[in-house]
């Protein structure tokens, strides 16, 4: 996972350098974000690489105004999901409101989990109630899930790469509801993680990375594997997606940009 964290920054600057050192590229993002998606972005356009919670680049126009962007990046090989949100179980439950009973069918379920990773996240009495629950405040999850209040996130994008990369952008209010409807329409299920329709799962993070202490026990609560994930399908929620939502789609010119003196395809 330390890897594809590091390959997703790589796409992330290679993005935001593309934007700052081709014009032409530039132009044609901002008229299509513009034109397309209906953001008021105007003038010459220059990207920053974030560091914030949600927002992995920042796109600021000629008056100032800063417009975030969320990016995946995935091959047609290698692991077909993408992290999209991590944290503690308490926050969840301060953020959706959450009642004792689905955190404790939650917290048990974590637990179980620590001790036998093949476990279910919910067990089988508890699952209509975590159902009706996040079917009752699924508008609010997804918004944290893919924003965590963070307004200026106002795109969603995908790289699919595998010889070539093609960038597809889409409005993050038009994802989000597209979700939703899926979620809605395809339902929710349970097994060793929770899967919320074709594109999205919850699961516990798990994880062995070498920032934690080896002396804390897995069922420790402050383990960092005791957080909850959601995960992403990227490339089957792009391809479904772009049937039914405006988009921007470029192919990305990664032989004519440069990063550090070095054309972005050698970088990557």
């Amino acid at each position: 996972m330390e890897e594809e964290a590091r390959v997703g920054r790589r796409w992330e600057d290679a993005l935001a350098n593309l934007i700052n050192s081709d014009k032409r590229f530039a132009a044609s993002f901002s008229a299509c974000v513009r034109e397309r998606l209906g953001l008021a972005i105007s003038g010459d356009i220059r990207a920053q690489r974030d560091q914030g919670v949600k927002a992995d680049i920042h796109i600021f126009d000629s008056s100032g105004r800063a417009v975030g962007l969320s990016l995946k990046a995935r091959g047609q090989t290698g692991r077909p999901d993408d992290h999209l949100d991590r944290r503690w179980l308490d926050d969840w439950r301060e953020a959706l409101n959450m009642p004792s009973p689905v955190y404790e069918a939650f917290w048990r379920g974590i637990m179980r989990k620590a001790v036998d990773g093949r476990a279910s996240l919910v067990l089988e009495k508890d699952r209509p109630l975590v159902r009706d629950f996040l079917l009752s405040n699924l508008d609010a999850f997804l918004e944290e899930a893919f924003r965590r209040g963070e307004r200026e996130l106002q795109l969603f994008a995908v790289i699919e790469h595998e010889g070539e990369a093609t960038l597809y952008v889409f409005r993050m209010d038009d994802v989000i509801g597209f979700v939703r409807e899926d979620v809605r329409e395809t339902g929710i299920e349970f097994a060793k993680v929770i899967r919320l329709g074709r594109f999205l799962w919850v699961q516990r993070k798990a994880g062995d990375s070498r920032e934690i202490d080896k002396r804390l026990p897995k069922t420790d609560p402050r383990h960092p594997g005791n957080q909850l994930q959601v995960k992403i399908l990227p490339i089957p929620l792009k391809n479904e997606a772009v049937k039914r939502l405006k988009h921007c789609e470029f192919k990305l010119p990664l032989n004519h940009a440069r990063m550090g003196g070095r054309r972005l395809n050698e970088f990557l």
